[in-house]
């Protein structure tokens, strides 16, 4: 007789919202101590960028990183066009509802 491999098993993997708010907890908890760490974090970068004998890309990345975290990341612009860059068409529901 062969087993069966692979596929749902009754009974297994974990249950509904157990580990999500463990894990919720968990980020929670995370974040609070980076927060506590912040400005140790921020004084090594800015160490970084003023010290000459560190390499340039060194002091470029922990540059863009005090910026970041200062002004935010810049954003990206994306363009997103139709058939032959005409609008782009949404259809909700099918083909007889209405398209924006």
């Amino acid at each position: 007789m062969a087993v069966a491999k692979g596929g749902k098993r009754e009974g297994a993997g974990r249950k509904k919202g157990v580990a999500r708010l463990s894990t919720e907890k968990q980020r929670w908890r995370l974040a609070e101590m980076a927060k506590e760490h912040s400005p140790a974090a921020l004084r090594v970068l800015v160490e970084l960028v003023m010290d000459v004998e560190v390499s340039p890309d060194s002091r470029i990345k922990a540059a863009n990183s005090i910026l970041d975290r200062g002004y935010g990341r810049a954003v990206q612009g994306v363009a997103i066009t139709g058939l032959e860059d005409g609008p782009v068409l949404i259809t909700i529901g099918g083909e007889d509802q209405k398209r924006f």
